[in-house]
């Protein structure tokens, strides 16, 4: 979750990450989904930081750009429980989190 020591990788995922929502949203994705190993939040994306979610600093900003791209769900783990929300900006998609547990 901290980024400091890898700025440039962070910097080149976040790039490829637009870039792969704004392809899907060209070839006109039914739907799109993002999978992640840590949850942006575990109930709601006004959280204050935690162990289990991605800082408020960095949630925000990835939700808003999955909200502009037609995100439907968030699926992601590191959590060990069931849990999530839902990001539903004002005049924005909303994006459902969908935290699950480990199977086996």
């Amino acid at each position: 979750k901290d980024s400091s020591n890898c700025a440039e990788d962070r910097k080149e995922q976040h790039q490829w990450l637009q870039a792969e929502l704004a392809s899907s949203a060209a070839e006109g994705a039914r739907f799109v989904v993002v999978f992640s190993h840590i949850m942006p939040f575990v109930d709601s994306p006004e959280e204050p930081d935690g162990y289990f979610n991605i800082p408020r600093a960095e949630r925000l900003p990835l939700l808003e750009l999955c909200s502009a791209h037609g995100v439907r769900a968030w699926f992601c783990g590191h959590y060990h429980r069931n849990a999530g929300g839902v990001y539903a900006p004002e005049g924005g998609a909303a994006v459902e989190v969908i935290v699950t547990t480990a199977i086996g």
